[in-house]
């Protein structure tokens, strides 16, 4: 592993751990076993390492929380099959140990807001997950496991729209997601299968 790479992943932990605010350069630097002016080397500024924490963050947390109705809609070769992929990913989405997924997520909207490094890597992974599920998609409704002529560009913006409003749950204080996750799982099947 290079130094770049393991500053980012020190400064990833940290973003994990409290958000931009528990990112401390110097303790970066000691744990890794550099300089402070050597983390600047290759991250500019402590604003820089912020951006790229919180990116780097957000991309791992996008990729861990996509991939897995990604491979099952990928194969499902039954309506069953995508149901009970649509139920899994409802549940995963809806747990608590998916609510620092949504924190990286509402994090990085708010920090694109004011840096435009993050906003063109945040529009960068959106068209990412939307290219990945459309291709998903478009495999399971050409087996037929999907309702014929659903449109699939719209279905997957309605997958990857799942973990920002599960964010706004998490905002109410709602412990208690019970309805939220029913609705939303009636939600994707009633649009999703025939």
């Amino acid at each position: 592993m290079s130094i770049r790479e393991a500053i980012l992943d020190r400064a990833v932990e940290a973003v994990a751990r409290g958000g931009e605010g528990a990112l401390r350069v110097h303790d970066i630097a000691r744990d890794v076993g550099c300089s402070v002016s050597a983390l600047y080397v290759h991250f500019g500024s402590r604003e820089g390492l912020a951006e790229a924490a919180l990116i780097e963050h957000y991309h791992r947390q996008v990729a861990r929380a996509t991939e897995p109705l990604v491979a099952q809609l990928r194969r499902a070769s039954s309506v069953t099959a995508v149901k009970r992929a649509l139920s899994a990913h409802v549940r995963a989405l809806c747990s608590a140990d998916q609510a620092v997924v949504h924190l990286a997520r509402t994090e990085l909207v708010a920090a694109a807001h004011r840096r435009a490094t993050v906003r063109d890597a945040l529009a960068t992974m959106e068209q990412w997950r939307q290219a990945t599920f459309v291709e998903a998609l478009m495999a399971a409704r050409n087996r037929g496991v999907l309702r014929p002529g659903l449109d699939v560009e719209a279905a997957a913006t309605l997958l990857r729209s799942g973990s920002l409003s599960q964010a706004l749950v998490n905002a109410n204080g709602d412990s208690s997601t019970t309805a939220w996750t029913k609705t939303l799982q009636w939600a994707l099947e009633g649009v999703l299968l025939p």
